[in-house]
């Protein structure tokens, strides 16, 4: 959830997907919570599309926090966690990156990213 500045105060969104932007990432998302995944997506990117589908799908049904990025929208992000492809999925527990999965393409159905995000 978010504070009056737009800043993540804890919490999940009630769809279980939070869009961040330059404002609103904190660090603390990432240090508070067992699993945190990061998608960085653009509107332009097919893939990135289905992925985000999926991922949503992911949310309802897993225990972990969903958090979409769009870079175009948010390229400090982008430099931030040096992403250079799209999509781009992070996985954090409590702080420390322990699996990225780059350029998923829409052959990828969900118990495949489920089994090389969430295993």
């Amino acid at each position: 959830m978010y504070n009056k500045e737009g800043k993540y105060k804890g919490g999940r969104a009630l769809s279980g997907v939070i869009h961040l932007n330059e404002s609103s990432f904190s660090e603390d998302l990432l240090q508070n919570h067992e699993k945190v995944l990061i998608n960085f997506w653009a509107e332009w990117c097919g893939p990135c599309k289905f992925v985000n589908h999926i991922l949503e799908e992911l949310a309802q049904e897993e225990n972990l926090i969903i958090c979409l990025v769009n870079v175009d929208k948010n390229p400090k992000l982008m430099q931030k966690f040096q992403i250079e492809t799209i999509p781009n999925v992070l996985l954090y527990s409590h702080g420390k990156l322990i699996e990225q999965v780059k350029k998923l393409d829409k052959l990828i159905m969900k118990e495949e990213i489920r089994k090389k995000i969430l295993a």
